[in-house]
């Protein structure tokens, strides 16, 4: 930069002095920044699955700006179905006087994977919740299938209208594959 002469009526010098301290404060910003953890709260499941994808297929540890932001806006879709069906059963349970916030806390620990805690099982979350277990399979049965087609509703709305689509762009996204069909 000292050797550059300048030039009558030229700010080339000032201009290149700015935008070097900006690149170089930016990049020092985003080496810094607080990011999102990826692996928090993540689920996958599809109809016929009895569990989610694991957690480790889900991380991705040097993928690209591109595919880490389409990974962002997966996990963002899956965490707001599970936070609206969370609202919509808390909205139920309190019109029927059940503590619907710790219901759906049990019962999601059956249905849907989480690195904060471990997966219950159903007899495990039929005895903390006093219900039969019956009662249990049918809890998880409804959150399950509602969770789906929260799931699936967004897709069609943030992705694309063709559902099957959405599903390929949301599998590619989290880097995993599909389920495979139930068996008959």
């Amino acid at each position: 930069m000292q050797r550059l002469e300048r030039q009558p009526g030229g700010h080339f010098r000032g201009w290149l002095s700015k935008a070097l301290r900006t690149f170089a404060v930016n990049q020092w910003r985003y080496e810094r920044r607080a990011r999102r953890d990826v692996r928090r709260n993540v689920a996958l499941g599809d109809d016929g699955d009895e569990h989610a994808h694991p957690l480790s297929s889900l991380i991705a540890p040097r993928a690209d700006p591109v595919r880490q932001t389409e990974r962002n806006r997966a996990l963002t879709l899956l965490s707001d179905a599970v936070h609206t069906l969370e609202l919509e059963y808390c909205r139920h349970a309190r019109a029927s006087g059940a503590d619907g916030a710790r219901r759906f806390e049990l019962a999601k620990r059956a249905f849907l994977p989480g690195v904060d805690y471990e997966m219950l099982s159903l007899e495990a979350c039929a005895t903390e919740l006093n219900l039969s277990m019956d009662a249990t399979k049918q809890l998880v049965g409804r959150l399950r299938k509602r969770y789906l087609a929260l799931r699936d509703r967004l897709l069609c709305l943030r992705v694309c209208s063709d559902l099957a689509e959405a599903k390929r762009w949301l599998y590619w996204a989290l880097e995993t594959t599909p389920p495979a069909p139930p068996e008959a």
